[in-house]
């Protein structure tokens, strides 16, 4: 509370994150604390995968310690959402917020004909909760 560097989180009270070799742009990060100790970083990114950009966006979760998570997803890592496909053009306003331990994300896709939006949770350990999805279209937004 006072300022003071948390030596006891990350190394000397810093946070080294690395991202997947592949990544080659970031496009935009938040970060969420999910407990008192506990932070995740939601990022949207673009990925040089076989020749191809994809455009994805994924969560990272970070232990009391400043490491990945193990527990969470693939070693820390859930890949929330990807634009594979060429008939989606970018994402619009995607965001995350934690409901009482899970994370709930909006994922809006942009194509030159619909606005797509989707509403994901995932639990505490990167497991998508079917029970809980909702995808929805809307016309074209015209300005």
């Amino acid at each position: 509370m006072n300022g003071d560097v948390n030596f006891d989180f990350g190394k000397n009270g810093s946070l080294d994150i690395f991202l997947p070799m592949n990544v080659v742009i970031i496009q935009s990060f938040s970060w969420r604390e999910y407990s008192k100790s506990e932070l995740a970083l939601f990022v949207q990114c673009e990925e040089y995968i076989q020749q191809n950009i994809i455009t994805k966006h994924f969560l990272m979760k970070f232990d009391t310690l400043g490491n990945l998570d193990k527990n969470f997803g693939n070693l820390g890592i859930v890949v929330v959402d990807s634009i594979v496909d060429g008939t989606i053009s970018q994402y619009i306003n995607s965001f995350m917020t934690l409901d009482g331990g899970k994370f709930v994300f909006s994922i809006s896709k942009l194509n030159s004909q619909k606005v797509f939006s989707e509403l994901k949770r995932f639990d505490k350990d990167g497991k998508l909760d079917e029970s809980f999805f909702l995808k929805s279209r809307y016309p074209k937004i015209i300005f």
